[in-house]
């Protein structure tokens, strides 16, 4: 069975705070280490499960930032990986992701993607960029650019993604990923979204799955896919002291 499981991550300076929360999180509730990517800077941290990397980027900007993503997916050390934002936090059931998936990561030519709740339309509203990368039509809805992989067998994957971000430098990173997966006629994902919007209400019915108005926003943000909540993604774990408490709280539960 495989074991080189791990997480990669990648940030700026500017995003070192929120990312040390996510940081946190890992090694409070996971037991595999972490690549650390840091872009344009050095970043310390001696514990032994971290492993620091530095990429260097001209021009910063979001866009090229999201380059950053493909760029550590294609450098990562791990055998599987779950690439990562800054703005999210791991819950005590994150490791579950490797181990339900390792037989599909090994026998699928594609990087798992979660599934995206798309309550707009995401093809149609980039289909300008969409259309600069393929003429085909979607075999699947579209994804979230988070993803589990083999860092070994998708590594073109995420090669022919940081070769397209070249060519069209301002293009973002979600279009250039569901573009190439309607190139390719991929037609499967991970199957479901892992990480729920870190709201109030969805972080208190977490904690305590009777309470109902936590229950109404999942039930009418994710009613079109399966959910799991293995992390919290975006809104308040850009909130540092705020993060910080649902950590604590999660490590209690």
């Amino acid at each position: 069975m495989n074991k080189n499981y791990g997480f990669v991550l990648f940030f700026t300076k500017n995003f070192e705070e929120i990312s040390n929360n996510l940081i946190n999180s890992i090694l409070l509730f996971s037991k595999y280490n972490i690549e650390i990517n840091t872009i344009n800077y050095d970043y310390i941290n001696n514990n032994k499960r971290i492993i620091s990397k530095k990429i260097i980027l001209d021009n910063l900007s979001f866009e090229s930032i999201m380059s950053a993503k493909f760029i550590s997916s294609i450098n990562t050390n791990f055998d599987i990986a779950l690439i990562l934002d800054s703005d999210m936090i791991m819950t005590k059931d994150i490791d579950t992701i490797f181990l339900e998936n390792e037989d599909k990561i090994n026998n699928k030519n594609f990087p798992l993607f979660s599934k995206h709740p798309h309550k707009y339309e995401p093809f149609k509203n980039n289909k300008d960029y969409v259309n600069k990368i393929t003429n085909k039509n979607p075999k699947m809805p579209w994804v979230y650019a988070n993803y589990l992989f083999s860092g070994i067998k998708h590594k073109w994957f995420f090669e022919k993604a940081l070769e397209t971000y070249n060519k069209y430098n301002y293009i973002v990173d979600e279009v250039i990923i569901n573009s190439l997966l309607v190139e390719y006629e991929v037609d499967y994902d991970l199957g479901y979204n892992y990480f729920p919007n870190c709201h109030i209400d969805t972080v208190e019915y977490y904690l305590d799955n009777t309470y109902n108005k936590g229950l109404v926003e999942v039930n009418n943000i994710y009613s079109n896919i399966p959910m799991k909540f293995y992390a919290f993604h975006g809104h308040l774990c850009k909130n540092i002291e705020y993060a910080k408490k649902i950590i604590e709280r999660i490590n209690s539960k």
